[in-house]
């Protein structure tokens, strides 16, 4: 049975820890290392030395969905942030200030929030925003 970090899943098949972007093999031999890995380089992955074994991960711009899935090249991520904001002093049209104020903070925080899920973020952009109003009495 594996022990994962906080977050991780345990598969207790073949004992790795697993978040839907990495598959860990745990292991209580420290002798073991990506010498002796079974990654498979030819399937998009990488291994990185762990001070108790090893660890699989998919190389850059690839995710597993599962643990026993191969890395799969991520052609698109989609991503829902909500916010939380008093938007009744500002101006939304595309043009003014506010907008650009408003797009630039989602921006910063949804590349913020990506990196904290490991996911690489070469650039992120807002190329449209909407607006949705509730009111609450």
């Amino acid at each position: 049975m594996c022990q994962c970090e906080s977050g991780w899943k345990c598969d207790s098949v073949n004992g790795s820890c697993y978040n839907n972007l990495v598959s860990t093999t745990q292991t209580t031999t420290a002798s073991q290392s990506c010498s002796s890995a079974t990654c498979n380089t030819n399937k998009h992955e990488l291994c990185v030395d762990k001070t108790s074994g090893y660890e699989c991960v998919c190389k850059s711009g690839f995710m597993r969905a599962n643990t026993n899935l191969e890395c799969t090249e991520i052609s698109s991520y989609n991503y829902t942030l909500t916010f939380g904001w008093d938007m009744s002093n500002v101006n939304l049209d595309k043009d003014s200030e506010d907008h650009k104020k408003v797009k630039d903070e989602c921006e910063t925080q949804m590349t913020k929030s990506l990196k904290e899920k490991k996911v690489d973020v070469v650039l992120f952009s807002i190329t449209n925003l909407r607006f949705h109003f509730h009111l609450f009495v």
